[in-house]
């Protein structure tokens, strides 16, 4: 799916190996979550009192971002995304990236998918994160650079039922679809 720096570890096969566990390459796990937070800013050092809200982006286009024309840096999509891991504590991730048309369908709620990579086998620490794919919004992908390949991406989740249960249960609940395909385009 990936193409990275360091050799991915087979979980299955690492059984005792004589390397400390963070030389021994990267592990792989799908992270599902859900939008808890989406705003556009000016750069990623921005307060939340400086966000604006996607609705006031409705003409946005990349062709025409009048921030990257003023400054030359385009505004930032800023996407905070949570998982249900723990009710009490659960695990959160904040992105950015460059502002996008495609992402003004997003909305707070809507089920995410991630690849998360690291040296640890209990993701102590992040090492690498892809770019993320929201299937209710088209599905849109939010990222910089498409890590994954994603019409394999697309057709792992909507062939592995338990996977996209997962994913459908991280969201805002049920959706009202009678066939999976519709959610991705090149099926």
């Amino acid at each position: 799916f990936w193409r990275v720096w360091r050799d991915l570890v087979d979980p299955w096969n690492d059984d005792g190996d004589v390397e400390p566990e963070d030389k021994r390459g990267l592990y792989g796990a799908f992270y599902f979550g859900r939008i808890s937070h989406v705003r556009v800013v000016e750069n990623p050092n921005s307060s939340t009192e400086e966000e604006y809200f996607l609705d006031e982006f409705d003409d946005y286009s990349m062709e025409t971002d009048e921030m990257e024309r003023i400054n030359g840096l385009p505004y930032k999509l800023r996407l905070r995304v949570t998982d249900q891991s723990g009710a009490e504590n659960p695990r959160e991730l904040q992105v950015h990236a460059r502002m996008s048309e495609e992402y003004l369908g997003l909305e707070e709620g809507m089920p995410v998918c991630a690849v998360l990579l690291s040296t640890s086998q209990k993701f102590d620490t992040l090492a690498g994160l892809t770019d993320f794919c929201v299937p209710d919004a088209g599905p849109c992908w939010v990222g910089d650079y498409p890590y994954l390949d994603r019409p394999v991406i697309e057709k792992f989740l909507v062939k592995d039922t338990e996977l996209w249960e997962t994913l459908r249960e991280e969201g805002r609940g049920l959706w009202d679809v009678d066939n999976l395909d519709d959610y991705f385009q090149d099926n």
